[in-house]
């Protein structure tokens, strides 16, 4: 059984945390990756992870910026 097939449909995962963006993007990953086995539409999944991405991104670079201001 190939590693994509021994993971939990997202219909089936009763702890979903997603608290952090780290933990969204993981899971949207891991969906992203389902779709794609599957052969469906990812393109909605995409424009999500790069905007978690892009959110991640910019809190890291302003802690920082606010780190080295103070």
């Amino acid at each position: 059984m190939s590693e994509l097939q021994q993971i939990k449909l997202w219909d089936d995962w009763d702890d979903i945390n997603l608290s952090t963006p780290e933990r969204r993007i993981e899971r949207l990953e891991i969906l992203l990756c389902q779709k794609v086995h599957k052969g469906e539409d990812i393109s909605e999944c995409l424009q999500v992870l790069e905007y978690l991405k892009n959110c991640t991104t910019h809190q890291k670079l302003e802690s920082v910026f606010f780190k080295r201001v103070h």
